[in-house]
């Protein structure tokens, strides 16, 4: 039996094997025993040889050997079986995929040395410059065949401020491969530390990059770059500098996106606006414009007679330099190999399979980068085309069953738009657990808006490259009437890299024609926004489903593989071959699909919540507790004074990584920013979230924070209700009931005294959220809970972030928590926690959990037994049954 696509399937290996390693590190080795010893079992036959026999040995009349003749057997490696050839090939991709991400994850030079200072260290570093940009008076540098203490290491990122680039201009960057010469402090760059907050460590590694080195001095000499690098940043320098003189602002950068790969001229509101509709994949270089480039150049120069060789050659060589130019990133290179491959197999006379070409490139991309695999765009754009691919050979196979059926009822052939509506159906589908594992929503009216926006984009790419030609024409030809004849086209290109201090040499009637032919993409990308807005006021155009598990993705993929093989083997079997997987004959195709395909969503996007949840989120210096039970989702607090941007950054991708919809309650313990500013920002910004009641301390009533948060919680209409002690939140399964402060305003200046208190109970699990009281607040409740004394509590959120105004003795021999969880900022100004708090704390034997350590703290009780684990260190998951 021959396996069809025998690169996919080496890569499925490759890609697996990089998996495993990255999960599980040396731990596969027991599961490839296990998978040898079974293939062992299954793949080697028994050979029987006769080992000793007594002279009574006798055959029967049917030829039976008698039972007393004894035989030895052993297993026999049939190496040439074409089936364990296969299997072994496989077996040994998946090693190689191992290995390679074994390799990666190990340290570099740089790495050791920064774990070994304890987070940061001084260093000297010398390397080449590879890329520069410039953002609010800060420049990043990424360095190669970099150096640092006598030890090489791969790349760097570098951080210096704007001023100590002393020698160049304003808006004047090193040129790559310049050499750079530095001091400063190299730090490990930043992980994730909450439920769907991004990790730059994990996009950096997808670069290669470990490491992040923030300069305090700096020095420039000369170098040498790639002249093929090289013309290719001064093309780009020249069409940035081309696309501001000729568009305004917002067009100029959206033409930047798609043509170039550069997204600093978007702006923050349109990129958010095509993420939440599902468009902004437009945003990037497209790999089907790619496609469009170079076939267009290939057919023109098989047009005009040149050879298949030259002609793919030359459509290769200018792919190779579109590639250079816009950075090549992982969707770039993919269509820019797949392009190629295609021009190869035309050379050779073979035909192309594009699920084998997408296939080769991700085993290229994956060597050479292993963590780029968890990269949500490589991801996007490898299961986009896997889509087509897939879907493509459906359609086909499928249409042969329906074109056999048509020959037989004189039905029409189906429209080219239904199968333009199933392909875009197929990329929803297909990617839909990445969009969902990366961006936590799902735009339900993506499918339809994509309809219309992917065939426009081609004009509106086209329009942007027409200009530039045009621009071009008149810039080169002035270029090389000033240069004289015989320049080179390397001169010429040379010539672009100052084309920002040229640009108005060209004559006038030129830039007027060029910025004439970017009008269809300017109107185009009106249309764009004008549609975005449309769709966002229909009701649930975008559903906020959460990150699913992996489990889940895996199942989702596999029901996707076995809707696969019935179609294609219903469609067999209707032509005379076998099928597999079949439905019963009397349901029809749409009604299988369908029916297979709302299963295998709904069981990815629905996500049960069994028992109480509690989210201790790291924050920095602040306090941000989230509550959740099947019936009640609860915030508590959420800000800080380190992160002035921690509602977008932390707590918006948190709830939605959730999957949380509405949020029943807000409670505020008091108004100070590191309790509130994520909260304002959820009110102001974040639509997709409703809230329900916001509730205040009654001791801040008519103070001016709060009264600015009660106006935007009613702006979103929700109630705001003003608490003190003795009153109870209203949730179902669970009991929160206010023990602080008393009825009655405080002085403005004794915020942290407005503190609501909350005794939490869920079963026999208890929790005091005591915000920033401090020992005269908690001797007040001591006071007030007098009969409470002795009814210990599982857990607390110990008071102002462990500062030793709070968490007294008293208190603590009080209600004596099992456990404890303190909340603040690495590095935080204010000295907490202070050592006599933590020491009190451990004198009542509490185990103490801090979100500096442990990223945020996980807790789930059934109101019996209770786990806690942090998210940063997943290892420290236990099962606790100390609740009390």
């Amino acid at each position: 039996m021959n396996i069809k696509r025998p690169v996919m399937w080496m890569m499925v290996a490759f890609v697996l094997g990089e998996v495993a390693a990255y999960q599980m590190g040396m731990t596969v080795w027991f599961i490839i025993a296990a998978a040898f010893f079974l293939f062992h079992r299954k793949l080697c036959p028994m050979k029987h040889k006769a080992h000793s026999f007594s002279p009574a040995v006798i055959k029967t009349a049917e030829g039976r050997v008698d039972s007393d003749f004894q035989t030895d057997a052993e297993r026999v490696w049939n190496w040439k079986d074409p089936m364990m050839c296969r299997v072994f090939l496989l077996f040994f991709c998946f090693l190689a995929g191992w290995g390679r991400m074994m390799v990666e994850m190990r340290p570099d030079a740089l790495e050791r040395m920064v774990t070994q200072k304890g987070g940061s260290a001084e260093v000297a570093v010398s390397g080449t410059l590879d890329s520069v940009s410039e953002k609010n008076g800060w420049c990043t540098m990424i360095l190669t065949e970099v150096e640092v203490e006598d030890e090489s290491v791969r790349k760097v990122l570098i951080s210096c401020k704007r001023d100590l680039l002393e020698k160049y201009e304003e808006k004047v960057l090193p040129p790559c491969g310049s050499q750079i010469h530095l001091t400063g402090t190299a730090e490990f760059l930043e992980e994730a530390r909450n439920p769907g907050q991004f990790s730059y460590r994990m996009y950096y590694r997808g670069l290669r990059i470990r490491n992040r080195v923030t300069a305090d001095r700096i020095f420039i000499s000369e170098g040498k770059s790639s002249p093929l690098r090289s013309q290719a940043e001064c093309f780009r320098a020249y069409a940035t500098a081309v696309f501001q003189e000729i568009c305004d602002p917002e067009d100029a950068g959206i033409f930047q996106a798609i043509l170039l790969g550069d997204k600093s001229g978007l702006s923050e509101e349109l990129h958010e606006r095509f993420q939440d509709n599902g468009i902004a994949h437009i945003l990037a270089v497209s790999g089907l414009h790619v496609s469009l480039i170079g076939m267009s150049v290939y057919s023109a120069l098989r047009f005009w007679g040149i050879s298949y060789g030259w002609a793919g050659l030359g459509a290769s060589a200018l792919l190779t330099f579109y590639g250079f130019v816009t950075g090549f990133g992982a969707s770039v290179f993919r269509a820019v190999f797949m392009v190629e491959v295609s021009c190869l197999a035309a050379y050779l006379g073979r035909s192309y399979d594009l699920l084998s070409a997408l296939s080769l490139s991700l085993i290229l991309q994956a060597w050479q980068s292993p963590y780029l695999l968890f990269s949500a765009g490589l991801q996007l754009s490898y299961g986009a085309v896997a889509a087509i691919g897939l879907e493509t050979e459906r359609l086909r196979k499928v249409g042969k069953k329906r074109k056999e059926r048509e020959e037989e009822e004189q039905e029409k052939e189906k429209k080219k738009g239904y199968e333009t509506f199933m392909l875009s159906s197929a990329i929803q589908l297909y990617t839909m657990p990445i969009q969902l594992y990366h961006y936590f929503t799902f735009p339900m009216l993506g499918i339809f808006l994509n309809l219309i926006v992917i065939p426009l984009l081609t004009y509106a790419a086209g329009s942007g490259l027409l200009a530039l030609g045009i621009y071009s024409i008149a810039f080169v030809g002035g270029k090389i009437g000033g240069m004289g004849g015989g320049s080179s086209i390397a001169g010429v290109l040379s010539a672009f890299g100052g084309a920002a201090s040229g640009i108005s040499e060209i004559p006038e009637i030129f830039r007027i024609a060029a910025s004439a032919c970017t009008g269809p993409g300017h109107y185009i990308f009106q249309l764009y926004e004008w549609l975005c807005i449309q769709v966002e006021r229909v009701p649930f155009h975008s559903i906020v489903a959460g990150r699913p598990e992996m489990w889940k993705i895996g199942v989702f993929y596999v029901a996707l593989g076995i809707r696969y093989v019935w179609s294609v083997g219903e469609a067999r079997d209707n032509l005379g071959r076998k099928g597999i997987f079949r439905f019963p004959k009397d349901w029809n195709a749409q009604g299988k699909n369908s029916v297979f395909i709302a299963v295998a969503v709904v069981f990815l996007v629905v996500q049960p919540v069994h028992g109480f949840q509690i989210w201790f989120l790291d924050v920095g210096q602040g306090d941000g507790v989230f509550l959740r039970t099947q019936d009640e989702a609860i915030l508590s607090d959420c800000g800080s004074s380190q992160d002035k941007k921690i509602g977008k950054n932390v707590l918006e991708p948190f709830l939605k990584s959730q999957g949380i919809r509405t949020l029943d309650w807000i409670l505020v313990s008091h108004a100070d920013a590191d309790h509130t500013n994520g909260i304002e920002w959820l009110l102001k910004e974040e639509a997709d979230i409703r809230v329900r009641n916001l509730a205040l301390p009654a001791a801040g009533k008519g103070q001016e924070a709060y009264k600015k948060m009660e106006t935007l919680a009613r702006k979103r209409g929700a109630e705001v209700y003003y608490l003190h002690r003795g009153e109870t939140v209203r949730a179902k399964s669970l009991a929160l009931r206010c023990l602080y402060p008393e009825a009655g305003e405080k002085p403005a200046e004794e915020r942290n005294s407005h503190s609501l208190v909350f005794d939490v109970t869920y079963g026999k699990f208890s929790m005091l959220l005591t915000g920033d009281i401090g020992v005269e607040d908690e001797r007040e409740i001591l006071a007030m809970e007098e009969d409470k004394k002795g009814e210990k509590v599982t857990l607390l959120k110990a008071a102002h972030h462990g500062s030793n105004g709070s968490s007294s003795e008293e208190f603590l021999e009080c209600f004596s928590p099992a456990f404890t969880v303190l909340s603040y900022g690495e590095g935080n100004t204010y000295g907490h926690p202070a050592p006599e708090a933590v020491e009190r704390l451990e004198q009542t034997g509490t185990e103490i959990w801090r979100t500096a350590d442990s990223g945020a703290v996980n807790v789930w009780t059934d109101g019996k037994r209770m786990y806690i684990k942090g998210y940063k260190k997943q290892d420290y998951g236990k099962e606790r049954d100390k609740n009390r």
